[in-house]
């Protein structure tokens, strides 16, 4: 397509733009995408940032929404291309179903700096298809950003960071990751109760601790349940480990204990020599692809009342944003 020829395209979809013509979110940024490469913005602006500001109260359109956008078109395309690559179709930006946001697209994005080649292809397929919650989008960045240990890009040329399999502590959580969602898509069954009247799982929950208290921690992850409306609500306390246990796990288990009535370890290696030295009250789960094995049960800790009022502060604390 010639110079003169994208110049007429641009009018063209601008003037309909601002006629107030439906245009998906997908087709604006394909357009601001056209604008800034082309150069179109340079005649009636000193910069594009300048440019795309005018443009918003012709269109009534926030600044922040064409942004979003532009930034989730750019990078659809460059998914088109890693899809390409691997003979995986895919539809063109400007037919792009609305089922697929701009908000999923954000997230993605930052769920392919984090999660290995496999996961975020699978992912990549349900945010095209439209087959896969904001929700849980956002449930597996939360679990694989520990991964970049903090870590972003800042200032302008920086490049943004991605997860280094070679780098030991990474590996190591991304593995934890991988095993906290195996466990979100297995369902309530591990605990014992197939078929319960009420079931979450939680990531990352601190007990509501006392002041006083010197040495704190957090469950990796925390299931609660109930068989049935007559029966009293369980929490499921869980340690995720991706690496090999150490001697340190066995005191923090026993922190543990009085928080949960019933207290986990869940691995993604059969670690035989180890299980003798977990104490019999914490049960074993192995993680096994996509699905969840209970290697051992769980006991029930008798004295769990002690303390669950506090662990239950923190799941409020924790759905509070706090």
């Amino acid at each position: 397509m010639t110079a003169t020829s994208i110049i007429q395209q641009i009018d063209s979809r601008l003037e309909a733009l601002k006629k107030g013509e439906n245009r998906s979110w997908a087709q604006i940024g394909l357009l601001l995408d056209q604008v800034d490469h082309s150069g179109y913005w340079k005649n009636s602006s000193n910069s594009f940032t300048e440019w795309l500001k005018a443009l918003c109260p012709s269109i009534s359109v926030k600044e922040a929404s064409l942004w979003r956008y532009l930034t989730a078109a750019r990078f659809y395309k460059e998914l088109q291309n890693t899809l390409n690559e691997i003979f995986i179709g895919s539809p063109p930006l400007d037919e792009l179903s609305n089922k697929v946001s701009p908000e999923n697209l954000e997230i993605l994005s930052k769920i392919a700096r984090v999660t290995p080649e496999s996961v975020f292809l699978n992912l990549a397929r349900q945010v095209i298809d439209g087959n896969i919650t904001r929700a849980k989008l956002r449930e597996t960045w939360q679990a694989f950003r520990p991964a970049l240990e903090g870590k972003t890009a800042r200032g302008k040329g920086v490049a943004v960071p991605k997860i280094d399999i070679d780098d030991s502590s990474q590996l190591v959580s991304m593995h934890e990751a991988q095993i906290f969602l195996v466990l979100s898509a297995s369902g309530a069954k591990w605990t014992g109760i197939e078929t319960p009247d009420c079931y979450q799982l939680f990531m990352k929950v601190s007990p509501e601790f006392p002041s006083s208290t010197s040495k704190n921690f957090i469950f990796d992850a925390v299931a609660t349940v109930r068989a049935n409306k007559s029966d009293s609500l369980l929490f499921h306390g869980i340690e995720i480990r991706g690496n090999i246990f150490t001697t340190s796990v066995f005191e923090l288990l026993d922190m543990m204990k009085p928080y949960c009535d019933y207290l986990w370890i869940a691995i993604n290696e059969d670690s035989n020599e180890m299980y003798e030295l977990v104490p019999d009250y914490v049960g074993l789960l192995l993680a096994i692809g996509n699905s969840i094995q209970v290697l051992r049960p769980a006991q029930l800790y008798g004295q769990s009342d002690l303390h669950t009022g506090r662990l239950a502060k923190g799941l409020l604390l924790k759905m509070f944003g706090r």
